[in-house]
């Protein structure tokens, strides 16, 4: 009897050992992307006289994401954007937005996003609100977000995509140059991104 008895100790050392396990191995850790400055694009469309929408670009987004499809609590996104690499084709339009009148970039040099909450209210798509910072004024924001694709780089190396559009009102963030039927008020803003996995 107290051999029979020590093997059943054994053995249910062994299961309790196995439970124990069972979750670690399953437990799966959230995705950690970093963005691709080379192939991620963020354009911005804003009227001009009344008479046509007029776009430039940012030429540079740096950030990071983290991506838990199981757990979207774990979900975040930073992403950075230089002013000074703001693009239009035309230096002096480029200078003047870098000025006082628009993004202040001497005391500014940069736009940020970072994200708050993330919720997952389809499959690829996604509700991020979070604190928008540009010029030196932070406001609350909240948009969807699309995941466009996964697949594999030159290297083998993980990449996802994503994209998100909104509008904004520049007034908000201090921005009133041209509001007298120069400039619209409102920014359309379209943002493109492919994040490389970090191992």
């Amino acid at each position: 009897m107290k051999a029979f008895a020590g093997k059943s100790a054994f053995f249910a050392a062994i299961v309790a050992l196995g439970l124990v396990f069972i979750p670690l191995q399953t437990a799966r850790a959230a995705d950690v992307y970093e963005v691709d400055p080379v192939h991620s694009s963020a354009i911005f469309g804003i009227e001009h006289l009344g008479v046509a929408m007029f776009y430039g670009s940012f030429n540079v987004i740096e950030g990071k994401i983290i991506l838990d499809d199981d757990n979207p609590a774990a979900c975040s996104v930073a992403v950075t954007i230089p002013v000074k690499k703001v693009d239009t084709r035309n230096k002096m339009r480029d200078d003047h937005l870098k000025s006082k009148d628009f993004f202040k970039a001497a005391d500014y040099p940069d736009m940020s996003f970072k994200s708050k909450r993330v919720e997952k209210i389809a499959e690829g798509l996604y509700e991020v609100q979070g604190v928008f910072s540009m010029a030196g004024t932070a406001r609350d924001m909240t948009f969807e977000v699309a995941k466009t694709g996964v697949g594999l780089g030159m290297q083998k190396e993980a990449r996802i995509g994503f994209s998100a559009e909104f509008t904004l009102k520049r007034s908000d963030f201090g921005m009133v140059y041209g509001l007298n039927g120069l400039l619209g008020d409102e920014v359309k803003v379209c943002l493109s991104v492919e994040g490389i996995k970090k191992e």
